[in-house]
């Protein structure tokens, strides 16, 4: 009798543990990293990186951030895929300026499938400030792209934005087919 209690109290305690155990730092999601939009910035180009990726169309460019700078100011993009009602801005979508005004980035704003999207750098108050037009054929490693200048009010951008929390990364983590997460560019800066 006393045995029977004694693993029943083992047991009670094991499911215990299990059920209100915090979950391991593998799987938490990795606190925000607090950064500040540039006040204001230029984007001096967005072209297609002769850079190849699986899963990713990867955009080089240029930004320059205005006076006065913050210390940890930087910019970010938003991405709108044609037919949506509001473009997103991923958390990976940020680069930070560090010391110099000018930046140089690599993103892996859209991803390589057939369409029309339009992608935008965001600076002040998420203010569009150089929009771009990205029309990707094909998909895969076998998918390239074109890039236009957009004026920053056309319709295909002309809309809200859905801010998602920086973490630090400026890659995108892509699920595999044996359910891991890989880093989605290895080449972005």
């Amino acid at each position: 009798m006393m045995w029977s209690k004694v693993r029943s109290s083992i047991a009670l305690v094991a499911v215990l543990v299990v059920v209100l155990a915090p979950a391991s730092a593998a799987h938490a999601d990795p606190p925000p990293v607090p950064f500040t939009l540039a006040s204001c910035a230029t984007s001096d180009r967005l072209a297609p990186s002769t850079t190849r990726n699986q899963y990713y169309i990867l955009l080089d460019g240029q930004a320059t951030a205005c006076a006065p700078t913050a210390a940890d100011g930087g910019i970010r993009f938003a991405v709108y895929p044609a037919g949506v009602s509001a473009g997103t801005a991923p958390g990976y979508l940020v680069r930070l300026f560090g010391p110099a005004p000018v930046r140089a980035y690599r993103v892996a704003a859209v991803r390589a499938v057939a369409g029309e999207y339009g992608v935008c750098l965001l600076a002040g108050e998420n203010v569009r400030v150089s929009c771009y037009q990205v029309r990707v054929v094909g998909s895969g490693m076998t998918a390239y792209s074109t890039v236009q200048p957009l004026a920053v009010s056309a319709p295909l951008v002309n809309k809200d934005v859905v801010l998602e929390a920086y973490i630090g990364a400026d890659y995108p983590m892509v699920m595999q087919s044996d359910g891991d997460t890989t880093n989605g560019c290895g080449t972005c800066f």
